[in-house]
């Protein structure tokens, strides 16, 4: 007398021998024996699909003599782009963190430095009639805070923040002189200020360790001070 199995049962059976458990297992798991499992999964017509073959990679000792240069030049190419993917992910980090102390030390700053009050001097009367004209101060490659020694340089040279201090003073006191005495017969009613940059040393080649303060921070809100009371001299 054939077995008699409810329909779920062997649905389920089926699903199972498709996923690869075997008939005998499947078997088991419903309660009869293999050749009637067997006998009505033949029955049934299903056929199950035969399982996907494992991919092997191609070893290059079998890739042809004429295409080896062609897979390492690729391969080459990867390499690189992978390196290069991972330097611009770590300097976009770097990025992300120095924008945020940026920002974070813009507004300390704001707090700390406060605007250096202007003379109550002008400049002197002009007769009527006199000339107006406009002043065009050129500020470049100052390197305030340089420390040059003069044995390093044969003695041609002595620099340090004290005598870029001195120097800017000179600056001063000579564009007022030029201005008011020989050409008093101009009246300059505006100065323009183009300054370039290069005004401090900087961090580039480990700069930073041979300058007056050692300290880049400290070195731009020292030349930032300078700047200042040069132009509140020169407003004046």
């Amino acid at each position: 007398m054939a077995e008699k199995i409810p329909q779920e049962q062997l649905d389920s059976a089926f699903e199972n021998i498709l996923n690869g458990m075997s008939v005998q297992d499947a078997a088991n798991e419903i309660g009869c024996s293999r050749e009637t499992l067997s006998r009505k999964y033949n029955a049934s017509g299903i056929v199950k699909l035969e399982p996907k073959k494992k991919v092997v990679k191609q070893k290059l000792k079998d890739v042809p003599v004429e295409e080896l240069t062609i897979v390492n030049q690729l391969e080459g190419q990867l390499l690189v782009q992978r390196d290069e993917n991972r330097i611009l992910k770590t300097q976009l980090k770097e990025a992300q963190k120095s924008s945020v102390l940026m920002q974070v030390l813009a507004e300390q700053l704001k707090q700390l430095m406060h605007p250096i009050p202007p003379y109550n001097e002008m400049f002197r009367k002009r007769s009527k009639g006199a000339t107006k004209e406009a002043l065009v101060l050129h500020l470049s490659d100052g390197h305030h805070d340089s420390v040059v020694h003069p044995h390093a340089v044969g003695g041609l040279e002595c620099h340090d923040f004290n005598v870029a201090m001195a120097r800017a003073e000179h600056l001063v006191d000579t564009l007022l002189k030029f201005t008011q005495e020989n050409m008093s017969s101009h009246e300059f009613t505006t100065l323009y200020i183009l300054a370039y940059g290069d005004h401090t040393e900087g961090e580039i080649h480990g700069a930073v360790h041979h300058t007056h303060f050692e300290n880049m921070m400290q070195s731009c809100l020292a030349i930032g001070q300078l700047h200042a009371q040069m132009f509140r001299d020169l407003a004046a």
